[in-house]
């Protein structure tokens, strides 16, 4: 698909009542599942859902990493309706949402006691999950957080140009939030 045409199905999609598949360039066989809840100049901000119509946070990712939209044909899209969480909205007004910029995105996504995940260009299938440390020009500092739920005792930077998607809020990062707690002071 031309980006053209990807904006516009995006643009389409924000705000309806219909669930969304998007294949990413940078992640071949894998998919997003959301509703799209609003498209910046750079960005598009979903609502995601995994298996099942089940609501799991939040996903923004790169529109010009977006390979193809569809709208799911799937019970999925009718199963969410049923779900407590219905209609998705973000937790902060949309309009507070950068979706612009990659650090306008990264600021919108980190909320007060949460983690996010960054994935990158630079390997594909890897995840890093953590907190909000610091932005520069080019950089996003993360204090992350293991997979056993401890964290590392420096932030890890990571070049702004290589974030293809960021996640907040999912079942995984809540869980693993759960047992890590705050993260601690770094000098």
């Amino acid at each position: 698909m031309k980006t053209a045409e990807i904006r516009r199905r995006l643009q389409a999609a924000t705000g309806s009542e219909h669930l969304v598949r998007i294949d990413q360039t940078s992640k071949p066989g894998d998919r997003e599942s959301g509703f799209v809840l609003a498209v910046g100049r750079k960005w598009v901000l979903l609502a995601s859902t995994r298996d099942g119509g089940f609501f799991d946070g939040y996903a923004a990712i790169r529109i010009t990493d977006v390979r193809r939209v569809r709208d799911d044909t799937s019970f999925e899209s009718r199963a969410t309706r049923l779900r407590a969480e219905w209609p998705p909205s973000f937790p902060r007004p949309l309009t507070e949402v950068d979706l612009d910029t990659t650090a306008g995105v990264l600021r919108s996504m980190a909320m007060p006691t949460g983690l996010i995940g960054i994935e990158s260009t630079r390997r594909r299938n890897a995840m890093w999950i953590g907190a909000l440390h610091s932005l520069t020009r080019h950089w996003v500092y993360l204090h992350e957080v293991r997979s056993d739920a401890t964290w590392h005792d420096v932030p890890l930077g990571y070049r702004l140009g290589k974030v293809t998607t960021v996640y907040t809020d999912s079942q995984y990062q809540r869980g693993l939030l759960a047992i890590a707690g705050t993260p601690p002071e770094i000098d």
